[in-house]
């Protein structure tokens, strides 16, 4: 797995693999020579966390964030 999305393209350039990207991408990936091969109805799914320091006080932006997420994460919906 590899992090940096240039680095991805250019270890798919040098035929060492194949990379999944954004769509957006897609104007680089195809400068480079590369061939777009769209994942059609293919679902992918990322599993992240939400943390933050137990008896710290968040800004009130973070704080709206925190919250927004946990309310929609808590009514089922992704």
């Amino acid at each position: 797995m590899v992090e940096s999305t240039p680095s991805a393209i250019a270890l798919a350039s040098d035929n060492v693999g194949a990379a999944i990207l954004l769509a957006a991408m897609n104007a680089t990936s195809v400068a480079t020579g590369l061939v777009e091969v769209p994942l059609v109805d293919r679902v992918l799914y990322r599993t992240i966390a939400l943390v933050r320091r137990r008896n710290d006080t968040l800004s009130p932006a973070a704080s709206a964030l925190y919250g927004a997420i946990k309310i929609r994460l808590s009514s089922g919906r992704r």
